[in-house]
């Protein structure tokens, strides 16, 4: 490029950057100002976050090298593990009188009852569709029937 067209492009240039300052109605200086102000604040509010967070994984580590955490661990896991146990043994005597009533065959009673009691509703209702179907009155023995 010729140093011709270099000096137009650069006038141009102060044209289009002072049309821009001039529309803004304030100077690339006083924006620029604006800028790294709030740069500074946004680096001021970033500093204490980090003042905190190492505050925090100072008392963590210290916590941890005199075994504070150690203890508190081992508490919450005695709590937890007597928690267990005490569902376990729930589990425990809920199976043994399931086992004992399958044993003595009082399980197979009450699943017979039941499906007796089943039947018995669906053969009702199988009635009671059935007189639906034909258009009929239900019978009397539908009607007892639940």
């Amino acid at each position: 490029m010729s140093e011709n067209t270099t000096n137009k492009v650069n006038d141009a240039a102060e044209e289009v950057k002072a049309g821009a300052e001039q529309a803004a109605g304030t100077s690339w200086d006083a924006t620029k100002e604006k800028i790294e102000k709030l740069a500074g604040d946004i680096g001021e509010e970033a500093g204490k976050v980090w003042d905190k967070v190492e505050d925090k994984a100072e008392s963590l580590w210290e916590k941890a090298n005199s075994g504070e955490l150690t203890e508190e661990a081992k508490a919450k896991l005695k709590d937890i593990g007597e928690g267990a146990e005490k569902v376990w043994d729930k589990v425990e005597d809920k199976a043994e009188d399931l086992w004992g009533k399958a044993k003595s065959g009082e399980l197979a009673d009450d699943a017979k009852a039941k499906l007796g009691d089943l039947s018995e509703s669906a053969k009702g209702l199988w009635n009671k569709l059935v007189d639906k179907v034909d258009g009929d009155k239900p019978t009397e023995e539908a009607e007892k029937k639940p």
